[in-house]
């Protein structure tokens, strides 16, 4: 929810434990996941032709070993690296 809150095109709908974010350009998704791996959070990458519909999507999954603190943290980060990459504004 803090991911389509914060203004990402998300793959999935619902609540799912596997969140999965749309990102239009390949470069900038290869980008993306190598920023979000800076900065500790892991993050799988998937691109065409693995992908659905030619997407490439950022894909984290959640479960309940996260705390709290751990979720805010990737939070924080995946707006952090989507703003400095143009993803969000």
């Amino acid at each position: 929810r803090g991911l389509s809150e914060a203004g990402f095109n998300m793959g999935t709908t619902g609540e799912s434990p596997i969140a999965a974010i749309i990102i239009e350009e390949q470069d900038t998704a290869i980008a993306y996941w190598q920023n979000m791996m800076k900065e500790g959070v892991y993050v799988n990458l998937a691109v065409p032709p693995a992908t659905p519909n030619g997407l490439n999507l950022m894909r984290c999954s959640l479960s309940a070993a996260h705390s709290t603190k751990q979720i805010d943290y990737m939070l924080e980060k995946f707006i952090a690296v989507g703003k400095d990459l143009g993803v969000l504004s």
